[in-house]
């Protein structure tokens, strides 16, 4: 009794389904499919690390001012300025920015939050290196002004951070994202001025502007 391939000593071939099966019981024991769960925590992480970045980002930005709070009186000295040409030291980083609101905005909306927030993070850094080299080199004032000005149209992105906390964040977030950003901006009010004279303290008008521009491109690098 039996087909006639096994009495001839046949074996008849396995279905194309039962191979089938086999082969999916085997992927299926060995690669592991991440659960929702999983992918949702990835994506926390990943967004709560960007919006750190960011809040550094903004940080930066301001202390590139406020960190010459302490150090106008030497700036003074070192250019030999007249009372009534104070002014010009502390207008002219506010002024660069004033300009570029205008710009970094629209921009961003052409090639993206993150390239702009590089870009105006190397900007800001390279900017006050140039000004510690130009103090350093014994530049004149106006020199040393075109340079500052320069530094704060690239800190002038600060409206990007804004839109990049908005695409980012869900309705629930968004309120806690903009205090922490003005949280940012604060801190750097309080440091700024600490770390100017700190600096100020114990070593030199150069040194004390070159530390703040590294510190904007090392941040650069983690936007």
């Amino acid at each position: 009794s039996g087909s006639p391939l096994r009495r001839r000593g046949v074996c008849a071939p396995a279905s194309a389904g039962d191979g089938a099966a086999g082969d999916g019981e085997g992927r299926s024991s060995s690669v592991a499919i991440p659960s929702g769960q999983d992918i949702e925590v990835s994506r926390d992480w990943r967004q709560t690390a960007s919006v750190v970045c960011v809040m550094v980002a903004v940080f930066l930005h301001l202390l590139g001012f406020t960190v010459t709070g302490p150090i106008t009186p030497g700036l003074v000295a070192h250019f030999g300025l007249h009372p009534s040409e104070v002014g010009y030291l502390t207008s002219a980083y506010p002024l660069g920015m004033f300009f570029a609101l205008f710009v970094w905005p629209r921009l961003s909306d052409k090639v993206g939050r993150k390239p702009i927030l590089a870009l105006s993070l190397f900007g800001v850094g390279f900017g006050l290196v140039a000004q510690a080299a130009c103090i350093a080199a014994g530049g004149s004032l106006t020199t040393f002004l075109m340079i500052r000005v320069a530094s704060g149209a690239f800190a002038g992105a600060s409206p990007v951070v804004k839109a990049y906390l908005a695409d980012a964040a869900t309705p629930e977030q968004l309120p806690s994202f903009m205090a922490w950003r003005e949280a940012a901006c604060t801190l750097a009010f309080i440091v700024g001025p600490t770390l100017g004279g700190l600096l100020f303290s114990g070593s030199s008008l150069q040194t004390c502007i070159g530390v703040t521009g590294w510190a904007s491109v090392a941040a650069a690098v983690l936007v």
